[in-house]
């Protein structure tokens, strides 16, 4: 169980740091596909990422732009979004 638990958490996290994430439902297919096509030894793998937004803080009151470099989440309600993902 050690050696396959070390197995899944490697192929999440180089998935996670490798792939350009269109959505947290992309992240979620890609995430299960790529442990899928590396562990032979499981059928099925469920994954479960936090639904929280994230807006660009508007600096220009300030006079100063904002790049991409500083969000706020936002208050809004947010959940869970999951998925089972297993071999066809």
């Amino acid at each position: 169980w050690s050696t396959i638990r070390q197995t899944i958490r490697a192929c999440l996290l180089k998935s996670f740091a490798t792939h350009t994430s269109a959505s947290v439902q992309h992240s979620i297919r890609e995430l299960a596909k790529h442990t899928l096509d590396r562990c032979p030894e499981i059928d099925e793998i469920t994954i479960s990422c936090p639904n929280q937004h994230y807006l660009l803080v508007d600096l220009s009151p300030f006079g100063i732009s904002n790049e991409n470099e500083l969000f706020v989440p936002t208050e809004e309600p947010y959940g869970l979004i999951g998925a089972t993902v297993s071999r066809a």
